[in-house]
C-alpha cells in the first residue's frame, strides 16, 4: 500500500512538473507572438501564437493576438473566428468585442458590428474607439444623427482626434449641412494634414458650392498623398466633366478604372458610366 501511495505521489509530482513546463512553453510562444505583432511580423506572429494554442488552448490572449495579426493581413473572417474564441474564454474583454466589431465592419456585416460595439460599450462605456466605430456603422446605415451624436462624444473625450472631425463632417455633408461639414474637414486637416479622405470630402463639398478650382485643388492633394486612390481620380474626373474639360476627365476616369480592385467595385461602375457619357459627347456633331 505504501509503495503504491509513493508511486501515486511521484506521478502527481511528475504531471505537475510537466504541466508547468508545458504552460511555460506556451507562454514563451505567446510572448514571441505578441512581440512579432508589435513589430508587424504578422506571419511569424501567427505561427508562434498557433504553437502556443496547440500547447494550451485556454490562452485567450493567444487567440486575441492571432486575431489581431489575421486582421492586419486582411483575413477578416479568420479574425472574427479567433476574436470569438478569445471572447468565449474571457467574456469581459471589451477590446475583443470592439476588435471583432471592426472585423465585421470590414466584411460589411453591419448588424453584427453594431452589436459588438454596443457590447464593448456595455463593458466600458468610455471606450472611445467603440464609440467612434459605432459612428462609422451609423454613417454606413445613413443614421446620420446617431453618427453625429457618437462623433460629438468622441470629440468631447478626445478633442484632437482628427478622424472624428472627418467622419462627423461626412455625416453633416450627407445632410447637406455643407458649411458645418467644411468646418469639420478644415479642422481635421489642421490636426492631420495627411488625412487623405478629408481632402476628398472637402473637394466634393466645394464642387457642390461651385468652387471648382478649390475643389480640383483638394482632389489633387488627395491624389498626391495617395497616388493609388481610385475614388479621388473618379471625383476629379467627375469635376472635369462638369467643367467640360473632357480630355482631363477621360484620363482621370480611366485611371480610376485601372485602380479599382474589382469589376463590381462602385468606383469602376461609376467611372464606366461617365466614360460612356464622354463617348456620346465625342459623337455629337461639332458646330
Amino acid at each position: 500500500m505504501l509503495t503504491s501511495y509513493i508511486y501515486k505521489i511521484a506521478y502527481i509530482v511528475l504531471i505537475t512538473a510537466m504541466t508547468a513546463f508545458v504552460s511555460k512553453d506556451a507562454e514563451y510562444y505567446l510572448d514571441q507572438g505578441i512581440e512579432k505583432c508589435d513589430a508587424g511580423c504578422y506571419t511569424g506572429a501567427i505561427a508562434d501564437l498557433t504553437r502556443a494554442i496547440r500547447i494550451d488552448s485556454s490562452l485567450s490572449d493567444a487567440y486575441f493576438f492571432r486575431a489581431y495579426a489575421l486582421f492586419e493581413q486582411g483575413n477578416y473572417d479568420g479574425a472574427v473566428i479567433d476574436y470569438s474564441r478569445a471572447i468565449k474564454i474571457d467574456p469581459s474583454d471589451a477590446v475583443a468585442y470592439n476588435n471583432r466589431g471592426l472585423a465585421h465592419y470590414r466584411l460589411y456585416e453591419l448588424k453584427e458590428a453594431f452589436k459588438d460595439f454596443n457590447h464593448a460599450l456595455s463593458l466600458d462605456r468610455k471606450m472611445t474607439d467603440a464609440i467612434f466605430n459605432r459612428g462609422l456603422v451609423e454613417n454606413e446605415l445613413k443614421s446620420y444623427n446617431d453618427a453625429i451624436r457618437d462623433f460629438n462624444t468622441v470629440i468631447k473625450l478626445e478633442p484632437k482626434r482628427a478622424t472624428a472631425y472627418k467622419c462627423r463632417g461626412f455625416a453633416l455633408s450627407c445632410q447637406k449641412k455643407y458649411h458645418a461639414a467644411l468646418n469639420d474637414f478644415n479642422y481635421a486637416i489642421k490636426l492631420n494634414p495627411n488625412l487623405t479622405e478629408a481632402y476628398l470630402y472637402r473637394g466634393d463639398i466645394l464642387l457642390e458650392l461651385n468652387k471648382n478650382n478649390e475643389s480640383l485643388e483638394n482632389y489633387g492633394r488627395a491624389i498626391k498623398l495617395d497616388p493609388a486612390y481610385a475614388t479621388a481620380y473618379l471625383s476629379r474626373g467627375e469635376a472635369y466633366v462638369q467643367l467640360a474639360q473632357y480630355e482631363r476627365a477621360r484620363k482621370d476616369l480611366l485611371k480610376a478604372q485601372e485602380l479599382a480592385e474589382e469589376e463590381d467595385d462602385p468606383t469602376m461602375r461609376k467611372a464606366a458610366e461617365y466614360l460612356r457619357k464622354l463617348d456620346l459627347i465625342d459623337k455629337e456633331p461639332r458646330k
